[in-house]
């Protein structure tokens, strides 16, 4: 019976192990998800050309290199929470940006179903995010 109970313990000691890892594991893995920043705004300004007015500023505030970054993204008017934005509005890119900077560019503003308000006027989000990483 005593060796049962030691067998016993080693395995569940085992398995905390496994599951602690595991979720530090993922901990971690958040944590680089989230200190790549991903800012929008439309700035017709910095973006000169008409048909890329959207600045898009990546920051990479990780210790490793991101080698692909996507993100999805939300336009809405001001005071309104619904999502102009035909269909499911996904970027990438693959520019390698290492560990402490940034990668700053000019993108295209999607289809957007139905608006009056001036693109100038509208509120550009990131509503998810997904950071691969160089290992």
């Amino acid at each position: 019976m005593k060796y049962v109970l030691i067998i016993i313990a080693l395995v569940l000691i085992i398995f905390l192990f496994i599951w602690l890892s595991s979720y530090w594991s993922d901990v971690r893995e958040q944590k680089m998800q989230d200190n790549v920043r991903v800012m929008i705004r439309y700035d017709n300004k910095n973006c000169s050309d008409i048909n890329y007015p959207i600045l898009v500023s990546i920051y990479n505030w990780t210790k490793k290199s991101t080698s692909k970054v996507r993100f999805d993204l939300e336009i809405h008017k001001k005071w309104y929470s619904s999502n102009l934005v035909s269909g499911i509005p996904s970027y990438s890119t693959d520019k390698i940006i290492d560990p402490w900077e940034q990668n700053i560019s000019c993108w295209s503003v999607p289809q957007l179903d139905d608006y009056i308000t001036p693109e100038s006027e509208l509120i550009y989000e990131v509503n998810y995010k997904d950071i691969t990483f160089i290992n």
